[in-house]
């Protein structure tokens, strides 16, 4: 329970695509190493995206949380920071407590899981729903256009086709 909360609410909050925190077959180098991660609890954590779609240079880019205080439970500090406490990642931020890499299609599973479990349809949400989320809530609690785009490292406008209102 622990590593996919970590993995839901980092995603949400850092605007992640699935493929910045996954191993993808043939693509293993996209996903956050442990040996890029920060912890500095409870004030952030931070880690580096090492390559992204807008990134083939793979010169990275880090990405900062801050805590949420007034929903612990989906705080991305506290539940990156429990993930931690429990989990002994040896490559990937995200591994499973067997020690393989969290896959895409994993991540899918349990969403899936997750959205029946919580009574919602599961067809209505996919892995990308975080980052629409994550870019929703920024713009409702007031960013500027730009402090979105920047957030969610995009270089365009497509980061309005995000939001939703």
């Amino acid at each position: 329970i622990r590593l996919f909360r970590a993995m839901f609410t980092v995603a949400f909050f850092a605007l992640l695509r699935v493929g910045e925190m996954t191993v993808t077959p043939g693509r293993p180098n996209h996903a956050i190493c442990i040996s890029s991660v920060n912890n500095s609890f409870p004030q952030f954590m931070e880690f580096i995206i090492p390559s992204s779609k807008t990134d083939q240079l793979a010169r990275g880019h880090p990405i900062r949380l801050m805590p949420h205080n007034f929903a612990p439970h989906i705080c991305p500090v506290s539940n990156l920071h429990n993930y931690l406490l429990v989990a002994s990642p040896k490559h990937y931020l995200f591994e499973t407590y067997a020690g393989s890499p969290v896959s895409r299609d994993r991540f899918g599973l349990v969403l899936r899981k997750a959205l029946r479990f919580s009574g919602m349809i599961p067809g209505t949400f996919a892995s990308h729903s975080f980052r629409i989320g994550g870019a929703t809530f920024l713009h409702d609690q007031g960013l500027s256009d730009e402090a979105v785009a920047t957030a969610g490292r995009w270089r365009s406008g497509a980061y309005k086709l995000y939001i939703r209102t």
